[in-house]
């Protein structure tokens, strides 16, 4: 009996310590990010939001070439919808380093990416802004889609943001907002 108390605790002090170890040089973190994109028409302020989990993992890798980074973002695209029927969708592109972009610029290392490495030093930054919302510039916008008519897939067009007076007369971008959160 004393044999088997030694090899289970010998067990949990075994795996307690592979857990710690693994825990502590391949991090986790994730958070939630709400994207609000506000526009001027000329009948009033329409905005769309939407919230996106972003999870960037530090992984372990097996062979050299292997990426030792993991990213999943998991949400929807955000809608707004125009006083004409129109809809003006914020996609999902780059959700990944949207809130580093803006939270944490500091912590990014100046150079391309390649298997997300650079960016681990700034996603750990970016949840002690929980409950912050900054504006995004523009060169950190997301890709605007228009669908002119929901029923033709054919109406649907890309719309740079320097562009969205082409909407019509009276139509401005006003702030494409960005806030970090744990829950909607």
């Amino acid at each position: 009996m004393k044999i088997m108390r030694t090899v289970v605790i010998g067990f949990t002090l075994c795996a307690a310590s592979i857990y710690n170890y693994v825990t502590y040089h391949y991090p986790t973190y994730s958070w939630k990010q709400k994207l609000t994109v506000t526009l001027e028409t000329p009948q009033g302020e329409v905005s769309g939001a939407t919230v996106v989990r972003v999870t960037w993992e530090k992984a372990i890798k097996f062979l050299p070439d292997m990426p030792g980074v993991r990213v999943k973002v998991s949400g929807e695209a955000a809608v707004v919808e125009l006083p004409d029927g129109r809809y003006l969708f914020a996609l999902l592109t780059d959700a990944q380093t949207a809130a580093l972009r803006v939270f944490a610029a500091e912590r990014m290392m100046p150079r391309e990416p390649m298997f997300g490495h650079e960016y681990l030093p700034a996603t750990s930054e970016v949840r002690s802004h929980l409950g912050e919302t900054k504006s995004l510039t523009p060169g950190a916008f997301p890709t605007l889609a228009l669908v002119a008519d929901p029923d033709d897939p054919a109406s649907i067009s890309e719309v740079h943001s320097e562009d969205i007076a082409g909407l019509g007369l009276g139509y401005r971008l006003k702030a494409i907002n960005i806030s970090i959160g744990t829950s909607p």
